[in-house]
């Protein structure tokens, strides 16, 4: 199962969407939403504070990792 799925199903649990987490958050739903899909692969690592931000929160809120660790493969 991909990242951004384990990240919609944790929500789901919740009962919230991605939508209404980044809503509640105080963020841009289509930054949120665009942000999980550039970076939820691993490959790439956010340079930007406020993209860092929302994947931490989300990570933070769902229990899944999203951001990995230089040299974490």
């Amino acid at each position: 199962m991909s990242i951004r799925l384990k990240v919609r199903a944790r929500l789901m649990e919740k009962g919230e969407s991605l939508y209404s987490w980044a809503r509640i958050k105080g963020y841009n739903p289509r930054v949120v939403n665009r942000s999980l899909q550039v970076y939820a692969d691993g490959t790439k690592r956010p340079r930007g504070k406020v993209i860092t931000r929302i994947l931490t929160d989300l990570s933070r809120d769902t229990g899944v990792r999203i951001i990995k660790e230089e040299g974490e493969e």
